[in-house]
């Protein structure tokens, strides 16, 4: 794969004032507006998503998206999306070609025109949620295509599914910025992590459940209030209505732990084992034959890092004693030869090498057939 920093030299901007209208070009004059409903074949979702609203779909957990598919040459949405950001793939585009700033509150409900002057035959267009939960969801109102929807357009559905859950690096918190930079919300990218990066390697559907700061036993600010095993099992956080487990049954779970619960001081050994313990549990109640791997970061070193993955390890160890054999443990190296992201974060270079040390370690642990 090429560097993938490369991304955002061939990207523009579609800012969230945008009132542009698109007639039918003087090529192809018997092209027409066409309306889709979200409900249309046409319309794939990705990630959690709450349809209980008529005519419109909400998305809110990072890397969550919406693929189009159509034949003709423009597509138009009407998209509710404060302080959010969102990558854009046409077609067979690997690296995002547009960037779609919604941080502009004041205009919450604009169309947009996300592509035009395109060539009249068949289409796939994927509007991707890069920043994360806490700058609130993304609801699609509205579709028009010149031309036609068709779900034909839309690309092969992965035959495997992987749930990352996390905090800040699974995020991509900083992920666009250098060591030094102040963190803003344009400096967040999922696309770039090692989730993400990973997922597409593996040819996988993908789904987050992550927040930035957010721990196990306790967050990084040492808080105990909405911990990662407290909102695992919700839609978003709006409501507290809680996510149908059902619905999307991984294959894989990656649990990215222990960052932010040994932000300050270590935390008290048996109580964190204690905390992964029961939080495993939990996802097994869930999902009875998922394999569950618990991760280390790529952000602690020397003493924290040992001691968190010597936690982890009698985590593993304990559950596999109780019965299950279906958890694992992977742990990233140390960052810091690439350079870092924003309040050493990793950055797009970090992302990019652990996304590929862990999609090689479940090409060789399990029978992965993408």
């Amino acid at each position: 794969m090429t560097k993938i920093g490369l991304a955002f030299l061939a990207a523009f901007t579609i800012y969230g004032c945008s009132n542009s209208t698109q007639e039918p070009s003087s090529e192809h004059p018997e092209l027409t507006w066409e309306t889709v409903p979200v409900t249309s074949g046409a319309l794939r979702v990705t990630g959690r998503a709450d349809w209980s609203k008529n005519g419109e779909v909400s998305i809110f957990w990072s890397g969550s998206a919406f693929t189009i598919g159509f034949e003709g040459t423009a597509l138009k949405i009407n998209l509710d999306a404060n302080l959010a950001f969102f990558d854009v793939f046409v077609d067979d585009d690997f690296y995002p070609s547009i960037i779609i700033d919604r941080s502009d509150s004041a205009y919450p409900n604009d169309e947009i025109t996300i592509v035009k002057n395109l060539s009249n035959k068949p289409h796939s267009v994927r509007i991707q949620k890069n920043t994360e939960i806490m700058y609130g969801k993304a609801t699609l109102k509205g579709i028009q295509v010149l031309g036609e929807a068709s779900s034909s357009a839309l690309p092969p559905k992965p035959k495997k599914k992987i749930e990352f859950i996390g905090n800040s690096i699974t995020c991509g918190y900083g992920i666009l910025g250098k060591e030094h930079d102040i963190y803003t919300i344009a400096s967040e990218d999922h696309f770039y992590t090692y989730a993400n990066q990973a997922a597409l390697i593996l040819k996988a559907e993908e789904h987050t459940v992550c927040y930035s700061g957010k721990g196990t036993l306790r967050n990084c600010d040492n808080s105990t209030t909405l911990l990662i095993p407290e909102f695992y099992n919700k839609l978003s956080l709006e409501n507290g209505t809680l996510w149908n487990t059902e619905e999307w049954v991984p294959d894989l779970i990656f649990a990215n732990l222990g960052a932010n619960d040994f932000n300050t001081t270590y935390p008290d050994s048996s109580s964190f084992v204690n905390a992964v313990i029961d939080f495993a549990k939990q996802l097994r109640g869930y999902y009875p034959n998922t394999s569950i791997t618990l991760l280390d970061g790529p952000m602690m070193t020397g003493d924290e890092m040992i001691t968190c993955r010597k936690f982890l390890d009698a985590a593993q160890q304990a559950l596999i004693a109780s019965g299950d054999k279906n958890v694992y443990r992977f742990s990233f190296d140390p960052q810091g030869e690439l350079g870092y992201g924003i309040a050493e974060h990793p950055n797009q270079a970090q992302g990019q090498k652990d996304a590929v040390r862990l999609a090689e370690w479940v090409f060789k642990t399990f029978d992965w057939d993408n």
